[in-house]
């Protein structure tokens, strides 16, 4: 059964279903079937509106603006690889609505939540032509981490390096169990993190409270982190037991088997927390700190920083940086950072062009300078490049350019499909290189090898490193 409102402008309301924000509504349609183990309720709608209630559920609505935007930019780009991924096909859906993918319409959407959307709306995060992998975690430790934590390859998520939470980025080697206790143990170099109160934390669990999730080693006499990734993260903790050991690997793993709702938190402003069923985050030292002979009991103390998984954007880092000045394209490149370009798309395009004093559409100004340039009868998808080109370089002179920038054509009127095709599929595409837009210079035929920026216009090549030269 389908359940469709006649005006899309209201929302369907789930009675029995409670979220933080109370009885959640919800935009679109609902699709409903019965299956095994319950009522199966599918929400469709678009993708906008979908991060319309993802932003506010990951990010609190008071954060910074640019940081707002800088997140629903992730969550977008995250959202397009699981429509990609297709991992609930069996049900005719992309993704649930908690963390297992992002978690949706927990709490009410705002102004300002809505205009983060609405502000970078359908801009994306790109690793050469594949949305990238945009994770994002609640606070840093002072250190993120790379994205091998879950077995991918350093060359297949390179921008994902792990990172400080300073304007320099630099990581000590924290790989060494008593080189991270010492930092852990203290507040490190002063950070876009260290002033939030999941920075820091401490905990203790006792061996009886362990046996009961790990039962199968007797009694528990120790536990040990025996390899850190980069930032500290413990990547495997062993176990040791009076008849076993058990070897726990990979951070979700780690934080599930020693976490517990019975422990008790003490955060880095002095506050407590409990109820949480893992560990707040896998950056952390142990270490028996109590025994008791008699009732043969060990205590173990464990010292952490941080919460969530600790790969790519940290939440509260970037509302940091956004209250410093930093704007979301800054912050994602900050955080999401490999040399060379990203492409996105701009949103807010300009109402005009201007070529020689007169003014276009944009379309008008692609398409009468892609005719001269490119010509309509060049493959599409060498078009859509030369686009693309066109206009990130317009975008460089403000959208004001002369017959000194480019040639154009005057005459051409709309009438070729393959141009206007182009235009369609590329109208906002932008090569930007360090958050602003590219040089992107263009010439007919090489002569086997380009040439580098500074063989021709002089100048340092790492003003333009991505001109080096030398392509064929």
């Amino acid at each position: 059964m389908t359940i469709t409102l006649e005006d899309p402008q209201k929302e369907i309301r789930i009675l029995s279903t409670k979220r933080a924000q109370g009885t959640p509504s919800y935009f679109g349609s609902f699709e409903l079937s019965e299956e095994s183990d319950g009522l199966l309720l599918i929400n469709e709608l678009d993708v906008e509106d979908y991060l319309t209630r993802v932003v506010p559920s990951e990010m609190p609505s008071n954060y910074e603006l640019e940081a707002l935007k800088a997140q629903a930019v992730c969550a977008r780009t995250y959202a397009y690889r699981q429509i990609k991924a297709n991992a609930y096909s069996r049900y005719g859906a992309h993704v649930d609505d908690s963390t297992n993918y992002q978690v949706y319409n927990n709490t009410e959407s705002s102004e300002r939540t809505n205009l983060a959307v609405k502000e970078t709306d359908g801009k994306i995060v790109y690793y050469n032509d594949t949305p990238a992998e945009t994770y994002y975690f609640s606070t840093s430790c002072g250190y993120s981490t790379d994205g091998t934590i879950w077995g991918a390859s350093k060359d297949e998520v390179p921008y994902l390096k792990g990172i400080g939470l300073t304007e320099k980025k630099k990581i000590p080697d924290l790989t060494d169990n008593d080189t991270f206790l010492k930092f852990i143990q203290g507040q490190g170099e002063q950070n876009y993190d260290s002033s939030f109160p999941m920075y820091r934390w401490k905990t203790t669990i006792t061996n009886k409270k362990l046996q009961q999730k790990v039962d199968t080693i007797g009694e528990i006499q120790g536990i040990f982190v025996t390899s850190r990734g980069k930032g500290g993260i413990a990547q495997t903790v062993q176990i040791v037991g009076s008849e076993g050991t058990k070897t726990l690997k990979g951070q979700s793993q780690i934080r599930s088997v020693l976490g517990s709702e019975s422990l008790v938190y003490k955060k880095n402003d002095g506050t407590e927390l409990t109820g949480w069923s893992t560990l707040p985050s896998a950056f952390f030292s142990v270490d028996e700190t109590a025994r008791d002979e008699e009732k043969d009991i060990r205590t173990f103390t464990i010292w952490g920083g941080g919460y969530g998984h600790g790969v790519g954007m940290s939440q509260n880092g970037a509302s940091e940086y956004a209250r410093r000045g930093w704007d979301y394209k800054r912050i994602l490149l900050h955080y999401y950072n490999n040399p060379g370009i990203s492409l996105v798309r701009d949103s807010d395009l300009p109402s005009k062009v201007t070529y020689n004093g007169k003014s276009y559409s944009l379309a008008e100004y692609l398409g009468k300078t892609a005719y001269a340039e490119v010509g309509p009868s060049a493959p599409l998808e060498s078009i859509k490049s030369q686009m693309v080109a066109i206009y990130t370089y317009a975008k460089r002179q403000n959208f004001k350019l002369t017959s000194a920038n480019h040639a154009f054509r005057e005459s051409y009127a709309g009438t070729s499909a393959s141009i206007e095709t182009a235009i369609k599929q590329t109208l906002g595409d932008c090569l930007e290189f360090n958050g602003k837009p590219a040089l992107t210079p263009y010439f007919s035929t090489a002569a086997g090898k380009t040439t580098s920026s500074i063989n021709v216009w002089g100048g340092s090549q790492s003003t333009y490193p991505y001109l080096a030269g030398g392509r064929t």
